[in-house]
Protein backbone atom coordinates (compact mmCIF):
# COMPACT_ATOMS: atom_id res chain seq x y z
CA UNK A 1 0.00 0.00 0.00
CA UNK A 2 1.04 3.56 -0.70
CA UNK A 3 -0.22 6.73 0.95
CA UNK A 4 -0.39 9.98 -1.00
CA UNK A 5 -0.94 13.30 0.78
CA UNK A 6 -1.37 16.37 -1.43
CA UNK A 7 -2.43 19.92 -0.65
CA UNK A 8 -3.90 22.75 -2.72
CA UNK A 9 -0.86 24.46 -4.21
CA UNK A 10 -2.19 27.53 -6.05
CA UNK A 11 -4.84 30.17 -5.61
CA UNK A 12 -6.58 29.14 -8.83
CA UNK A 13 -7.07 25.61 -7.49
CA UNK A 14 -9.79 26.38 -4.95
CA UNK A 15 -12.91 28.46 -5.45
CA UNK A 16 -16.52 28.86 -4.47
CA UNK A 17 -19.70 29.61 -6.37
CA UNK A 18 -22.07 31.87 -4.47
CA UNK A 19 -23.73 33.18 -7.63
CA UNK A 20 -20.43 33.64 -9.43
CA UNK A 21 -17.15 31.74 -9.21
CA UNK A 22 -14.51 33.33 -6.97
CA UNK A 23 -11.03 31.79 -6.88
CA UNK A 24 -9.39 34.68 -5.02
CA UNK A 25 -11.25 34.98 -1.74
CA UNK A 26 -10.07 34.08 1.74
CA UNK A 27 -12.86 31.56 2.35
CA UNK A 28 -14.59 28.79 0.45
CA UNK A 29 -18.30 29.19 1.24
CA UNK A 30 -20.44 26.06 1.11
CA UNK A 31 -23.79 27.02 2.62
CA UNK A 32 -27.21 25.63 1.83
CA UNK A 33 -29.64 28.18 0.44
CA UNK A 34 -33.33 28.46 1.18
CA UNK A 35 -33.79 29.46 -2.48
CA UNK A 36 -32.37 26.14 -3.64
CA UNK A 37 -29.15 27.64 -5.06
CA UNK A 38 -26.74 25.93 -2.71
CA UNK A 39 -23.24 27.37 -2.57
CA UNK A 40 -20.55 25.06 -3.88
CA UNK A 41 -16.83 24.72 -3.30
CA UNK A 42 -14.34 23.38 -5.80
CA UNK A 43 -10.90 21.96 -5.01
CA UNK A 44 -8.24 20.84 -7.51
CA UNK A 45 -5.06 18.98 -6.60
CA UNK A 46 -2.25 18.78 -9.14
CA UNK A 47 0.16 15.88 -9.56
CA UNK A 48 -2.07 13.20 -8.05
CA UNK A 49 0.31 10.28 -8.54
CA UNK A 50 -2.19 7.42 -8.25
CA UNK A 51 -1.71 4.86 -11.05
CA UNK A 52 -4.62 4.14 -13.36
CA UNK A 53 -6.74 1.29 -12.04
CA UNK A 54 -5.18 1.25 -8.55
CA UNK A 55 -7.31 -0.07 -5.71
CA UNK A 56 -8.28 2.86 -3.51
CA UNK A 57 -8.25 1.49 0.03
CA UNK A 58 -9.31 4.74 1.68
CA UNK A 59 -9.33 8.47 0.98
CA UNK A 60 -10.32 11.65 2.77
CA UNK A 61 -10.77 15.32 1.96
CA UNK A 62 -9.40 17.56 4.70
CA UNK A 63 -10.42 21.23 4.60
CA UNK A 64 -9.25 23.83 7.09
CA UNK A 65 -12.58 24.75 8.69
CA UNK A 66 -12.72 28.41 9.53
CA UNK A 67 -15.30 28.90 12.23
CA UNK A 68 -15.11 27.23 15.61
CA UNK A 69 -18.36 25.44 16.35
CA UNK A 70 -19.81 25.45 12.86
CA UNK A 71 -21.49 22.28 11.61
CA UNK A 72 -20.05 21.18 8.28
CA UNK A 73 -22.69 19.52 6.19
CA UNK A 74 -22.06 18.74 2.54
CA UNK A 75 -22.42 16.34 -0.34
CA UNK A 76 -19.01 15.53 -1.83
CA UNK A 77 -18.57 14.60 -5.50
CA UNK A 78 -15.61 14.32 -7.84
CA UNK A 79 -15.37 15.87 -11.27
CA UNK A 80 -15.73 13.00 -13.73
CA UNK A 81 -12.85 13.89 -16.06
CA UNK A 82 -9.39 12.51 -16.79
CA UNK A 83 -7.46 15.67 -15.89
CA UNK A 84 -9.21 18.55 -14.10
CA UNK A 85 -8.73 22.23 -14.96
CA UNK A 86 -8.22 24.94 -12.36
CA UNK A 87 -10.92 27.56 -11.79
CA UNK A 88 -9.40 30.18 -14.07
CA UNK A 89 -8.90 27.86 -17.05
CA UNK A 90 -12.47 26.62 -16.53
CA UNK A 91 -14.29 29.19 -14.39
CA UNK A 92 -17.13 26.88 -13.45
CA UNK A 93 -18.00 24.65 -10.51
CA UNK A 94 -21.70 23.86 -10.83
CA UNK A 95 -21.47 22.89 -14.51
CA UNK A 96 -18.66 20.36 -14.09
CA UNK A 97 -19.66 16.75 -14.74
CA UNK A 98 -19.94 15.05 -11.37
CA UNK A 99 -19.09 11.46 -10.52
CA UNK A 100 -21.97 9.08 -9.93
CA UNK A 101 -20.32 8.29 -6.57
CA UNK A 102 -20.89 10.80 -3.80
CA UNK A 103 -20.44 10.91 -0.03
CA UNK A 104 -22.64 12.76 2.43
CA UNK A 105 -20.80 14.48 5.25
CA UNK A 106 -22.80 15.35 8.33
CA UNK A 107 -20.16 16.60 10.72
CA UNK A 108 -22.41 18.23 13.30
CA UNK A 109 -20.57 19.28 16.44
CA UNK A 110 -17.21 17.81 15.37
CA UNK A 111 -15.50 21.18 14.97
CA UNK A 112 -14.12 22.27 18.32
CA UNK A 113 -11.78 24.95 16.96
CA UNK A 114 -10.43 26.32 13.71
CA UNK A 115 -8.35 23.68 11.98
CA UNK A 116 -8.20 20.76 9.57
CA UNK A 117 -11.10 18.30 9.75
CA UNK A 118 -11.17 14.96 7.91
CA UNK A 119 -14.19 13.98 5.87
CA UNK A 120 -15.69 10.50 5.83
CA UNK A 121 -14.08 8.00 3.46
CA UNK A 122 -14.36 9.16 -0.18
CA UNK A 123 -12.60 6.14 -1.72
CA UNK A 124 -15.55 5.45 -4.04
CA UNK A 125 -15.23 8.92 -5.58
CA UNK A 126 -11.47 8.74 -6.07
CA UNK A 127 -11.72 5.22 -7.51
CA UNK A 128 -14.28 6.32 -10.09
CA UNK A 129 -11.89 9.00 -11.35
CA UNK A 130 -8.63 7.05 -11.26
CA UNK A 131 -10.28 4.08 -13.00
CA UNK A 132 -11.24 6.18 -16.02
CA UNK A 133 -9.57 5.04 -19.25
CA UNK A 134 -7.81 8.38 -19.69
CA UNK A 135 -6.59 8.83 -16.14
CA UNK A 136 -2.79 8.86 -15.73
CA UNK A 137 -0.63 9.15 -12.64
CA UNK A 138 0.22 12.83 -12.17
CA UNK A 139 -3.09 14.18 -13.49
CA UNK A 140 -5.13 16.77 -11.63
CA UNK A 141 -8.19 15.73 -9.63
CA UNK A 142 -11.16 17.89 -8.59
CA UNK A 143 -13.73 17.59 -5.82
CA UNK A 144 -17.02 19.50 -5.93
CA UNK A 145 -18.58 20.08 -2.51
CA UNK A 146 -22.21 21.19 -2.20
CA UNK A 147 -23.21 22.76 1.11
CA UNK A 148 -26.09 21.40 3.17
CA UNK A 149 -26.12 23.67 6.22
CA UNK A 150 -27.67 27.11 6.52
CA UNK A 151 -25.75 30.37 6.75
CA UNK A 152 -25.95 30.73 10.54
CA UNK A 153 -24.29 27.29 10.90
CA UNK A 154 -22.55 27.42 7.56
CA UNK A 155 -19.62 25.50 6.17
CA UNK A 156 -16.67 27.81 5.56
CA UNK A 157 -13.18 26.54 4.77
CA UNK A 158 -10.07 28.66 4.48
CA UNK A 159 -8.60 29.03 1.01
CA UNK A 160 -5.04 28.87 -0.31
CA UNK A 161 -5.24 32.62 -0.93
CA UNK A 162 -5.86 33.26 2.76
CA UNK A 163 -2.88 31.11 3.84
CA UNK A 164 -1.05 28.55 1.73
CA UNK A 165 -0.65 26.35 4.80
CA UNK A 166 -4.45 26.19 5.12
CA UNK A 167 -5.15 24.89 1.62
CA UNK A 168 -7.35 21.79 1.63
CA UNK A 169 -5.66 18.40 1.72
CA UNK A 170 -6.39 15.16 -0.10
CA UNK A 171 -5.21 11.90 1.45
CA UNK A 172 -5.30 8.67 -0.57
CA UNK A 173 -4.21 5.19 0.49
CA UNK A 174 -3.96 2.92 -2.55
CA UNK A 175 -2.57 -0.34 -3.87
CA UNK A 176 -1.25 -0.30 -7.43
CA UNK A 177 -2.65 -2.91 -9.81
CA UNK A 178 -0.42 -5.94 -10.27
CA UNK A 179 1.65 -5.76 -13.44
CA UNK A 180 1.55 -8.46 -16.10
CA UNK A 181 5.32 -8.97 -15.93
CA UNK A 182 5.28 -12.45 -14.38
CA UNK A 183 2.80 -13.78 -16.92
CA UNK A 184 4.66 -12.24 -19.83
CA UNK A 185 7.96 -13.64 -18.54
CA UNK A 186 6.48 -17.11 -18.28
CA UNK A 187 5.34 -16.93 -21.89
CA UNK A 188 8.82 -15.87 -22.92
CA UNK A 189 10.42 -18.84 -21.15
CA UNK A 190 8.09 -21.18 -22.99
CA UNK A 191 9.13 -19.65 -26.29
CA UNK A 192 5.74 -18.12 -26.92
CA UNK A 193 5.85 -14.93 -28.95
CA UNK A 194 3.99 -11.95 -27.53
Amino acid sequence: MTTLNVQISAGNDDADDTGSVDSGGNNINMDASTSGNDEQGGFVWDSVTVPNGATINSATWEPYVRLAGNDPGADIYGEDVDDADDFVTTADINGRTKTSASVEWDAENVVASDGFVESPDIASIISEITSRGGWSSGNSLCLVVIGKTSLNRGFLARSYDNDAAQGAKLNIDYTAAASGGLWAGSLGLMGVGI
